[in-house]
């Protein structure tokens, strides 16, 4: 469990897991900010700053009634867009962390899956939703390959594994080297 969680791998270069962090944290960051801090604060433009102040915490409106189209009952329309959006908050910010990165991708996949192909009466599998598709598929990717070299699961995995096999054990387990003399 602890290796789903914070198992995390080197990708084949340097180069590569730069890359693969600059991606994370911008998908992460995306999502954690453009659609799930917007919610909580409830802004419908990006100049509404004064809400960012007070007042956060609760999904607007509009999206709870959007939840509730889906065929959620009004009280638990409320409970599931709650957990939209703080999924969305929180995930994209373990996702740019690299914290739980799989479980935090897993979740937001999950999410965009529901956003992309079931929100709407008539979605089309390639041409529609197709932002919200390309997000579902950037989080499966994520899901599947993990934080990478510059994340907080491979900090974390690699202090837990060193700690489970210090340096000292491994020189004794080591086969002894026979010298001529």
């Amino acid at each position: 469990m602890k290796k789903l969680l914070f198992g995390a791998a080197p990708l084949s270069s340097r180069a590569a897991d730069v890359t693969w962090l600059l991606f994370r944290l911008h998908l992460g960051l995306s999502i954690a900010i453009g659609a799930g801090w917007s919610k909580l604060v409830n802004l419908t433009t990006a100049t509404e700053a004064e809400k960012m102040v007070g007042g956060a915490g609760s999904p607007p409106d509009w999206f709870v009634q959007q939840v509730a189209d889906l065929g959620f009952t009004l009280p638990s329309a409320y409970f599931w867009a709650v957990l939209a959006v703080w999924g969305e908050f929180a995930g994209g910010l373990l996702v740019a962390l690299g914290l739980g990165t799989r479980l935090a991708a897993f979740q937001l996949a999950v999410q965009f899956l529901v956003i992309a192909f079931f929100w709407y009466d008539k979605p089309e599998p390639l041409l529609g939703m197709y932002y919200q598709q390309l997000l579902f598929w950037a989080f499966v990717l994520v899901t599947g390959v993990g934080g990478g070299r510059y994340s907080a699961d491979y900090w974390i995995w690699k202090r837990a594994t060193a700690r489970l096999n210090p340096p000292a054990a491994r020189a004794a387990t080591l086969p002894a080297i026979p010298v001529a003399g």
